[in-house]
């Protein structure tokens, strides 16, 4: 089992459920896809940071590192942040695999274009 895993492992339910689903839609989004505790959060690398889940008081945060450049989506939301978008989940019946796969699979192509010209 890998730290991320471990991580989930001990949160408590509800928030468990939640970061267990987001973990595997993620996942599978890219084979090469990395999962890293990383500012003691998971992070998500795909050639680069792609994106991370954030425990918070009333859910879980789904951020996007390079959220800004991402084309304009309903459920990112908070662009206080200059370069991260997120999506907040309340709830696991709020998680839509068919409504963030788009978003996932955009960045992903993002962050490969972007370190390919490097």
């Amino acid at each position: 089992m890998n730290p991320v895993e471990l991580y989930i492992l001990e949160i408590e339910q509800p928030k468990k459920a939640m970061l267990q689903k987001l973990h595997s839609i993620i996942l599978s989004c890219a084979p090469q896809m990395e999962a890293k505790l990383t500012y003691n959060i998971p992070f998500y690398y795909y050639y680069s940071r792609l994106c991370y889940l954030n425990l918070k008081e009333d859910g879980v945060d789904l951020g996007f590192c390079r959220g800004a450049l991402l084309s304009e989506h309903y459920l990112l939301g908070r662009k206080e942040l200059k370069e991260v978008r997120i999506i907040h989940y309340k709830s696991i019946q709020e998680i839509k695999e068919e409504e963030l796969l788009p978003i996932i699979f955009e960045a992903v192509i993002l962050n490969e274009l972007t370190n390919k010209k490097k």
